[in-house]
């Protein structure tokens, strides 16, 4: 991105707004609480939520204009969808016409109740694209103080080069995931950093070693995505980081030492001053947020699984410290009990739910707190964990 305008490492997006059926309270909830977060840009595109995201936002946001100064406001335009909402669209098909782009702006504008859009992308490559027409219209919207910054969404290398050289573009909004991979091999990463733009994508991982990787990236040692990382994942004695088995003397709060920095996926840590402490030294050597196990799980050897892990006391004082650094805290848990207890203690993410119900979702929801499904991960274990070494006590659970 260019070094006059940056977003928030995570932003919050808006594509399913008007399906959450929130109301205008809660939508003023949400955004508030994704800027105490740390999350102070917000991701929109003029045909989410069949054109009425942008107005459910845009109403949260008249209600308490002093927020727009604290967030950026990106949205998309280049898509025409047929639906009552736009009866002008007589087929579904794309558009970077002029006129389009400057009718799609100032219908933002209008919805989103604001005098400027900080971000304006375009949605998906265009086959008529002209690309000299498209920077003219940027230009103008730039001049007349409607559209701050421009880029492009989905554009493969060559489409991005094509515009980006008749007007600079601070990004291109791509996917990326375990799942697809495209813009790891086909240039697209590669010419972020060549023309010093960034892609905006996440990926948000808890192995330690990645914290050494992130470094590298950052420091331009190795090319690859942004990492989110949350290093160590904090444990209570005998809970569900810590990999003791009944038969060992323990010695020390630590595994083995050696082992620190190149595998050990979590710390064993009790109480409130300690646990504070162990969130401090994770933010030291570079988590961007924290990890904690609040309840027993699989691959632990002496804990149940529907264990408690942490007391709400020291539970209260890792989400303090994260919030502290504009951050938040993600939970290992599993049953619904554990999971409302974390979730009221100020959790944001609850990282696999497999027992999780009704009840225990509703307070999730009231909480807006996020669910990390894994349960592929669990089908494998429980069908070929015992042939590739899973100790028999975490096979029984």
């Amino acid at each position: 991105m260019s070094n006059c305008f940056t977003l928030s490492p995570m932003v919050a997006g808006a594509w399913r707004l008007a399906e959450w059926g929130f109301s205008l309270d809660q939508r003023q909830h949400w955004i508030e609480g994704n800027i105490e977060r740390g999350l102070t840009s917000f991701d929109h595109a003029d045909l989410y939520g069949n054109y009425q995201a942008e107005s459910l936002f845009g109403e949260a946001l008249a209600r308490s204009p002093g927020l727009r100064e604290r967030m950026q406001l990106v949205t998309k335009c280049g898509i025409k969808l047929v639906t009552p909402a736009r009866p002008a669209h007589g087929a579904k098909h794309y558009d970077t016409s002029a006129t389009h782009v400057r009718l799609s702006v100032e219908n933002s504008l209008r919805a989103l109740r604001t005098d400027r859009v900080d971000l304006l992308l375009i949605h998906r490559p265009d086959a008529l694209l002209d690309a000299d027409e498209l920077a003219a219209t940027f230009e103008q919207l730039r001049r007349d103080g409607k559209v701050l910054h421009f880029g492009v969404s989905n554009f493969n290398v060559q489409q991005f080069e094509l515009l980006h050289a008749r007007i600079p573009l601070v990004t291109n909004q791509v996917e990326c995931s375990p799942l697809h991979l495209d813009a790891i091999h086909d240039g697209t990463f590669d010419q972020a950093q060549r023309v010093r733009s960034k892609d905006e994508n996440e990926d948000e991982q808890l192995d330690p070693k990645l914290l050494l990787i992130k470094q590298a990236i950052e420091s331009r040692l190795t090319q690859g995505p942004r990492l989110f990382v949350a290093g160590r994942a904090l444990s209570q004695t005998g809970g569900h980081g810590d990999m003791n088995a009944q038969t060992d003397f323990i010695t020390s709060g630590l595994q083995c030492a050696c082992c620190v920095r190149v595998g050990a996926i979590a710390r064993v840590v009790d109480g409130v001053d300690a646990v504070r402490r162990a969130v401090r030294e994770e933010f030291q050597m570079g988590a961007d947020q924290i990890k904690i196990m609040a309840s027993g799980g699989v691959a632990s050897p002496t804990d149940p699984v529907g264990a408690f892990g942490y007391s709400e006391d020291e539970i209260r004082a890792v989400t303090e410290e994260a919030r502290g650094r504009g951050t938040y805290v993600m939970a290992h848990a599993y049953t619904p009990a554990a999971i409302m207890r974390a979730v009221r203690c100020g959790v944001r993410t609850i990282e696999h739910a497999n027992l999780v119900d009704a009840a225990a979702a509703a307070v999730m929801a009231e909480h807006q707190a996020y669910a990390v499904p894994t349960l592929v991960t669990y089908e494998a274990l429980a069908s070929e964990g015992a042939k590739f070494g899973l100790p028999p006590e975490s096979v029984v659970k």
